[in-house]
């Protein structure tokens, strides 16, 4: 028995829910990164490029031996060793489209389309006459195809999995645990059958939610799951300006934070978020006129959100107990016990 309830832990649980548990951080501290880098002034001709960091939105220039970015912004060419910062390549689809947002490293980058849309931001420095973007600044390179005012929004919904737990490790540790389980319970059925009886119904568990009556659990769960997660989006859609902008609503609508003066409007449900520089008053080409979806209360959403990811859980676990009670039976009725 323990043999049988450790390789079901380990290769049916443990795994792949820390393969899960790892994806969901990675995304959850690249949002936080991406939000921050929305603080940072947006460099134009003029400004100086070291001692601080910086936006830049640009584009393509060149790629130079498959890992060397050129990105042209406002006729400033800042070089980008993709060996060293992370690629990441939005969708250009609709703004709600969850998950979707692709990880490129290096050895994946072989051709950019010349002039295509990229967003950097981070520190950079002078170096061999060239501006190279510094990779200890934890830097966000964003390569994408949706319209500006969009960028945002889409970023929240695609920087995250649609299902954490079906990441690179589900599909070869439960297959490898079907194979030991299947193998187990093959052996030991013969001298310890209520152990091979439950190894060989575990074997069948990861495929018994596409057979009927499991299969109409695994589609609710699926549902919930999908609503679920598009309310955290909301959520973090609704509170982002107050997260960018290190700021709770209560503080106040009229902020300055560095060389720009934050203000927040109301319009019907929705808040309107207006970004300006205090000298020039022009306007944040990313967050001017950044406007949030409408609701009542975000802590509600982030309640509904998780509440509904719970319940679509538990879907899942009672499709399989019960698929798994009939598996059972009916290796059991073969068997003739």
């Amino acid at each position: 028995m323990t043999i049988l309830t450790a390789i079901f832990l380990l290769c049916y649980i443990l795994i792949p829910g820390g393969g899960g548990v790892f994806q969901w951080y990675r995304w959850f501290r690249w949002r936080r990164r991406f939000y921050g880098s929305l603080l940072f002034p947006l460099w134009s001709p003029g400004k100086p490029l070291t001692g601080r960091e910086w936006r830049f939105l640009g584009t393509v220039d060149s790629l130079v031996r498959d890992h060397y970015l050129w990105v042209r912004c406002n006729g400033l060419l800042v070089w980008v060793d993709l060996s060293r910062v992370l690629l990441h390549l939005l969708p250009g689809v609709e703004e709600d489209r969850l998950g979707g947002m692709e990880v490129l490293h290096a050895e994946d980058v072989h051709h950019l389309p010349s002039g295509a849309s990229v967003y950097l931001a981070g520190r950079v420095r002078e170096e061999n006459g060239k501006i190279v973007l510094d990779p200890q600044s934890q830097p966000v390179l964003v390569l994408y195809s949706v319209p500006l005012h969009n960028l945002v929004h889409s970023v929240i919904s695609s920087a995250r999995s649609v299902n954490e737990f079906w990441n690179p490790l589900t599909l070869p540790f439960m297959g490898v645990g079907m194979l030991l389980l299947l193998l187990f319970g093959s052996v030991s059925i013969q001298t310890h059958y209520l152990e091979g009886l439950l190894s060989l119904t575990a074997a069948f568990l990861p495929v018994s939610v596409f057979f009927p009556p499991a299969v109409f659990g695994y589609y609710l769960h699926r549902k919930l799951w999908k609503m679920g997660k598009k309310a955290l989006v909301t959520y973090e859609q609704a509170t982002l300006p107050w997260k960018a902008c290190r700021r709770r609503p209560e503080e106040g609508t009229s902020w300055e934070v560095g060389d720009r003066r934050y203000r927040m409007r109301e319009e019907g449900a929705s808040f309107v978020l207006e970004v300006r520089e205090v000298e020039t008053g022009a306007a944040d080409p990313l967050l001017h006129g950044y406007t949030t979806p409408p609701y009542t209360r975000p802590s509600r959403m982030w309640w509904k959100g998780w509440g509904l990811l719970l319940l679509a859980a538990l879907s899942l676990v009672l499709s399989v107990v019960i698929e798994g009670t009939l598996i059972l039976m009916g290796v059991d009725y073969l068997m003739g016990g």
